[in-house]
This record gives structure tokens, sequence and C-alpha cells, in this order.
């Protein structure tokens, strides 16, 4: 082997040891590094999303994908709030079509690709999918509202656009709080 081809194979050689280290580790060098929701034991819930500028994650619940969003935890009195931690996002309308807030509660926000509407009862958290069907009007005759949503008050009005509840899923038994966001 003459010293040319020997200098040119030790170069094609050298170039060889120069490949991509991101593709050897497996990442990409245009991929990013997506955050997550985590709940209280540690467990990842999903990637952080955004619906309609609300931080959620979207949920396959009995089939139905839905999204479920997020706010920063807070003081009973909405005074202070965390820095780190993050509760279900809970809704501050709930009306029932049952005298003393009975039965399940008429959904009406849209959330997501299949509506849906958590509610909370003190550290409980359910959330509540709509059926696959059009809205329909529905009459209420109880409500639980900010700003104390433990207690429920008649309430006599027509919803003209209400979905009924097919199933609920007690998220906060399955992903407990406080959540935390991170990598």
């Amino acid at each position: 082997m003459n010293s040319r081809s020997f200098v040119a194979l030790l170069f094609f050689c050298s170039t060889l040891s120069f490949g991509d280290d991101a593709a050897r580790s497996g990442h990409r060098p245009d991929d990013r590094r997506v955050p997550k929701l985590f709940d209280a034991q540690g467990k990842v819930v999903g990637p952080i999303e955004s619906f309609r500028s609300e931080p959620g994650v979207y949920l396959s619940i009995n089939g139905a994908l839905t999204f479920v969003p997020v706010r920063r935890q807070n003081t009973a009195d909405y005074q202070q709030y965390s820095a780190s931690q993050f509760q279900w996002s809970d809704t501050g309308f709930v009306p029932y079509t049952g005298a003393n807030c009975s039965g399940s509660p008429i959904i009406v926000y849209y959330d997501g690709p299949r509506p849906s509407m958590a509610v909370r009862q003190g550290t409980d958290v359910i959330v509540y999918v709509a059926a696959d069907a059009y809205s329909t009007p529905a009459v209420a005759a109880s409500v639980r509202q900010n700003p104390n949503l433990s207690e429920c008050t008649s309430y006599s009005g027509t919803i003209p656009s209400a979905f009924t509840p097919e199933s609920s899923y007690p998220i906060t038994q399955f992903y407990p709080e406080p959540l935390t966001i991170r990598y």
C-alpha cells in the first residue's frame, strides 16, 4: 500500500469517527424536550398540552378522548398560589337536573374532543364525560357554584346547549394531587 492510499484510508476512517453522537444515543438534533404532568406518586399522566389557552392533558376515558385542564394549586380562599404544584382544574358552575344537587351534573363545558367537566368535592375530583350525542337543552333544578362549591342552592333555568354524562372517572384516585410539571 503506498503512502497516498494509506493517508486517504486514514482520512476516511477518521471522518467515520465524527459520526452523529445524537443518532447513536437515540436522539435527533430536532427533538425537543416535552414537559409532562406527574401525579403525587411520580407517575406520568401525559404530556402537557394546551386547549383554549389552558394547560392540561388529553386522556382516554372509557374510550372517549377528552381534555382535562390543570391549574396552579391554591389556598381555599384563592389568595395564594403554588409556584410548583398543580391541581385538576374543576368547574366553577355545576348544574344538576335534580333537587339538592342530586344525580349526575349537566355538562355545560365543551373542553377537548369529547365534552367533559371536572367536579371537585373536597379533595376528590371526578371527570364527567359526555355521551356521544348532540347537545340538548336541559333544565337545571339545583347548582353548585363559586365561591362555595360545597353548598347546593336551588336554581331554575334552562341550559340551551348541554350534554348528558355517559361516564364518570374519579381522576384523583388514579392520579392524586398535588401534580407537578417537569421533563
